[in-house]
């Protein structure tokens, strides 16, 4: 952007404040000099959106009110942008008062607007009040879309209510004019595997399938975590052993969920083999990762082998915890080796 902005027009303002590569600085300088330039509606649309997809919820919100001393009646858009800048925010409830202010206003709400509101409730961990949103929108005559099914799936999984989460998916897989999403999916088994429902994990990934939806490496690793909690080892290398099918490339967080189930599985060479794979693949272990095996081969009286992993920590840049520490000493103890315990 040039230094003397007062010689820019109202487009290239614009062109600024839309552009996806423009800086802060950038992006607050445009601002500033729109606002000389007597800004209409659209220019408000343009400048909340951007503000939006910058995380500057203050600075949206001096947008919104800017159109207010115009005596210019803010949109939808400048209020659903607005919104989601608070939601980025975690400034949900900000976000929240903004909705209920909108719906108080002249403007016809949106499906759009909705949904802010409803991802508004998901950061606030409001389940209750986005499932009351998502029946007040129908009421208003308006069709959810898979956004608001999304974001209110993702409020019920982070509140670890997975029967409810099971009954919404179930709801929305029925409406016909909604395409079945994979993120919709991945909210209910990680609902599940919060709640310790590995088996119902394992069917939601099945019929997630059968719909020809393609798994993602985060349903994978929310499938295994769950089959981790329920101390099925076996299942979780089988499935492990299927995203080779899906062409869905592992990461830290599956292999971490694979080697933990072989923790929980007393299976102490598969955890070292999973450990040496993860590394094969070119990634680098975390303080999860090494913990979990090394409490495996502590349970498996491998002292030699976990006091190895332990010394390799420092190498990796890893610091031990506590509870590593105390499984190198279990494992000490275990194989007689007090004196390398102390």
């Amino acid at each position: 952007m040039a230094t003397s902005t007062s010689l820019c027009t109202k487009a290239d303002l614009l062109k600024v404040l839309a552009g996806r590569s423009s800086s802060v600085p950038q992006l607050r300088e445009a601002l500033l000099e729109l606002r000389s330039k007597k800004p209409a509606l659209p220019e408000f649309r343009v400048a909340a959106s951007a503000l939006s997809r910058s995380h500057l919820w203050k600075d949206a919100l001096s947008v919104l009110d800017d159109a207010k001393r115009a005596q210019i009646d803010p949109d939808v858009v400048v209020y659903s942008a607005s919104m989601s800048a608070c939601s980025r925010a975690q400034e949900w409830r900000k976000a929240l008062e903004l909705f209920s202010e909108a719906l108080g206003s002249k403007l016809q709400p949106n499906v759009v607007l909705y949904n802010s509101a409803v991802n508004a409730c998901e950061k606030g961990r409001r389940w209750e009040r986005a499932v009351q949103l998502l029946r007040d929108l129908g009421s208003a005559g308006l069709e959810p879309s898979v956004v608001t099914y999304g974001s209110v799936l993702s409020a019920l999984e982070k509140s670890e209510q997975w029967q409810r989460a099971l009954g919404l998916l179930e709801e929305m897989l029925s409406v016909r004019s909604l395409e079945p999403s994979i993120i919709a999916f991945n909210s209910a088994i990680s609902a599940c595997e919060k709640s310790q429902q590995w088996e119902m994990s394992l069917w939601l990934l099945s019929d997630a399938a059968s719909r020809q939806l393609a798994p993602s490496v985060v349903t994978f690793g929310a499938v295994l975590s769950a089959c981790e909690k329920g101390e099925q080892w076996e299942r979780a290398l089988d499935i492990f052993s299927n995203m080779r099918q899906y062409d869905v490339i592992p990461n830290v967080i599956t292999f971490n969920a694979l080697i933990s189930a072989f923790e929980k599985g007393q299976q102490w060479e598969l955890a070292l083999a999973a450990l040496s794979a993860l590394r094969s693949c070119g990634l680098s272990p975390d303080e999860v990762t090494i913990s979990a095996a090394l409490s495996a081969c502590e349970k498996g009286g491998q002292w030699e082998r976990s006091l190895a992993l332990l010394c390799g920590m420092e190498k990796e840049g890893l610091r031990a915890d506590v509870v590593t520490f105390n499984a190198a000493i279990s494992a000490c103890n275990a194989g007689r080796r007090w004196e390398l315990a102390l």
